[in-house]
């Protein structure tokens, strides 16, 4: 017929194939695969690491501050069926022992600088007030850890550009 097949457009977590013009029916929906299903199958892959019939690789979470938003951010990872908590930190030993307590067994709670050398550590959240993003960031990154950091990434530009240079 000559036209150019439905374009999806994202819907919700949905697929909506958008309907050619003239057609009286609404778009077809259909289920994307769940990131947790795209996870399994990398994960047994033959070229993935390891052996393929292993449980997929762990990423080791440092959550850096203890508030609202290192709470929401730890809720969504435990949905994350790869990756685990394993050290906050925190300037109050009290609170960082508290969110760790609620993060599950095992996870150590500390100061910032306890939490980023844990060995078990690959990425560092950073969810700490905004004054102390760039200086988290660096010893992040001085430690060889990727960083996930919370908005506003740093409160200027050139502290923008030393976390970039730095990476």
């Amino acid at each position: 017929c000559g036209q150019a097949p439905p374009i999806p457009t994202a819907v919700g977590g949905l697929f909506a194939a958008r309907h050619r013009a003239g057609t009286r029916h609404p778009p077809r929906l259909e289920r994307r695969p769940s990131l947790r299903h795209d996870l399994h199958l990398r994960s047994n892959h033959p070229d993935a690491v390891g052996d393929v019939n292993d449980t997929p690789c762990q990423i080791g979470f440092a959550v850096l501050g203890t508030g609202t938003i290192s709470q929401q951010f730890v809720d969504g990872l435990r949905r994350v069926p790869s990756a685990s908590v394993v050290a906050v930190g925190s300037r109050d030993a009290g609170r960082a022992a508290g969110l760790a307590e609620w993060c599950g067994p095992g996870v150590r709670a500390g100061t910032y600088e306890a939490a980023v050398a844990h060995p078990n550590v690959d990425v560092v959240y950073v969810g700490t007030p905004h004054h102390r993003h760039l200086d988290d960031c660096l010893m992040s990154l001085e430690a060889g850890k990727a960083v996930l950091c919370e908005k506003p990434f740093t409160l200027n530009a050139d502290q923008a550009r030393q976390v970039f240079e730095r990476a």
